[in-house]
């Protein structure tokens, strides 16, 4: 597909069918604002895949390589697959921090979480979509633990 200088709708190129372009959600599970904004998505036909970060990586799962300079994968919930090439923007509301099973020592539950905000949230900060708000600024108390910050 191929935008317009005017950034007009996309035109499929050699007959090939358009590709789904999401909005990745990552928001607190009970979030009424965040309801109402899929809500008006899904209004518009946008197709949307909303997740929370307490749920990875127990419920919510991260498989992705990298090739050449763009990653690929998927991220999966028990619901659905969303493959990153589909992202075309991210909306990050309050997700709540990842759990992690009861059994973990304190020491492996630390190490976990500094992976998880590197690993997951620096993954998702590298894609080449726009971010509301933009990685790095303010958006809630855990703005800062996802988005590859410290």
């Amino acid at each position: 597909m191929r935008a317009c200088r005017h950034g007009c709708a996309p035109k499929f190129v050699h007959g090939s069918p358009p590709t789904p372009r999401h909005v990745l959600i990552l928001a607190g599970r009970f979030d009424p604002t965040c309801d109402l904004v899929v809500e008006e998505l899904n209004r518009r036909a946008v197709p949307v895949f909303r997740a929370d970060t307490a749920e990875f990586p127990l419920r919510l799962t991260l498989a992705a390589s990298l090739s050449g300079n763009r990653w690929h994968g998927t991220l999966n919930n028990d619901r659905r697959t969303l493959d990153l090439a589909w992202v075309r923007s991210v909306y990050y509301r309050r997700p709540t921090r990842p759990k992690f099973p009861q059994q973990m020592t304190a020491e492996a539950r630390k190490v976990a979480e500094t992976e998880a905000r590197w690993g997951f949230g620096g993954l998702l900060t590298a894609l080449p979509c726009r971010w509301l708000p933009p990685p790095g600024r303010p958006c809630g108390r855990l703005s800062h633990s996802y988005r590859g910050h410290a």
